[in-house]
Order: structure tokens, then C-alpha cells, then sequence
């Protein structure tokens, strides 16, 4: 539920941005933006998963790219929005990484790690694939990233609060 959708998002980012009114030349540096920001919030996460509960460091930092949906919600953001807004995204792909990779080994049994991971991986990618196609149909079918984007922030908003029931 976060992975998916930031990486959904980040197979659009620059048609989103451009829709958005972001300027073609300034919509590639995003991917920067975001892998920027994905590096900062692994180095985050890893920091404060060492010092706090890590379903409380997860539902906190995940909640940053649901409120960056929100805010690409609008119709016609700032152009400092929009690169606000792909920057929270990059952060919760970081954090996401890291935290699932952590969880499972405090979870569940080590005997089964690679199994799980395995398994949690399998689900990101089908997600991942099957997100990439769905924001290119639901474009098509509204003519908007709206409805896509809502999705995306209610799922990871869910992701949220799924950490917390850890």
C-alpha cells in the first residue's frame, strides 16, 4: 500500500507534473527530486527506527506522501508544490525499504525471513505493475491524475495505519 503507489506515481511523474502546469524542462528534474528525497528518508528511517518504536516511525514518516497527494490534488499548484510534493513522495519510498525489510525481522520468524521477503517483494512489484498500467487508464478514462492520485493517497494512508496495528 506505500510502495505501489509511489512508484505508480513516479511512472507519470513527468506527464503529471506538465498537466499540473509545471514547465516540460523543469518536470524531468523530479525523478531527481525524488531519488533525492527516497536516500534522505532511508537514512531517516534507519536514524530514528534505532531510537523509537518502528510502527510509530513508519505510520509518522508515511503519512508524508499521502499529504503530498493531497496537495497535488489541487488543479494548478505552485511550481515549489509540486516539487514539495515529490519530495514527501521520495521520502516514504525510502522509509518503506527499510522499515518493511526491519519489521519482518522483528515480526516474524528469522527462519522464514527470506520467505516473507520474498513474498512482500512479489506483492510491491505486482502492485507496482499493475499501478503503472491502472494511472495510465484511469488518465484516459477522467482525463485527470485526480482520481488516481486520491487513490494513491488513501492507500498510503492505509499503509499508515496498518503499522500502527503492529
Amino acid at each position: 500500500l506505500n510502495y505501489a503507489p509511489v512508484l505508480t506515481l513516479a511512472s507519470q511523474l513527468q506527464p503529471l507534473a506538465i498537466a499540473k502546469g509545471l514547465p516540460a524542462q523543469n518536470a524531468v528534474l523530479l525523478i531527481s527530486v525524488l531519488g533525492m528525497s527516497a536516500g534522505i528518508g532511508a537514512l531517516l528511517s534507519g536514524y530514528l527506527i534505532d531510537r523509537f518504536w518502528a510502527p510509530a516511525v513508519a505510520f509518522t514518516l508515511n503519512l508524508f506522501p499521502a499529504a503530498a497527494c493531497l496537495l497535488l490534488l489541487d488543479a494548478s499548484p505552485s511550481p515549489w508544490v509540486i516539487y514539495v510534493s515529490v519530495a514527501m513522495l521520495g521520502l516514504g519510498q525510502g522509509v518503506e525499504v527499510d522499515i518493511v525489510a526491519f519489521l519482518i525481522a522483528r515480526y516474524f520468524p528469522l527462519t522464514h525471513y527470506s520467505t516473507i521477503y520474498g513474498m512482500v517483494v512479489l506483492a510491491i512489484s505486482l502492485g507496482s505493475a499493475a499501478g503503472a498500467s491502472g494511472i495510465g487508464l484511469l488518465y484516459d478514462t477522467y482525463h485527470s491524475y485526480g482520481v488516481a492520485i486520491a487513490m494513491c493517497s488513501a492507500a498510503f494512508f492505509l499503509s499508515a495505519l496498518f503499522y500502527l496495528a503492529m
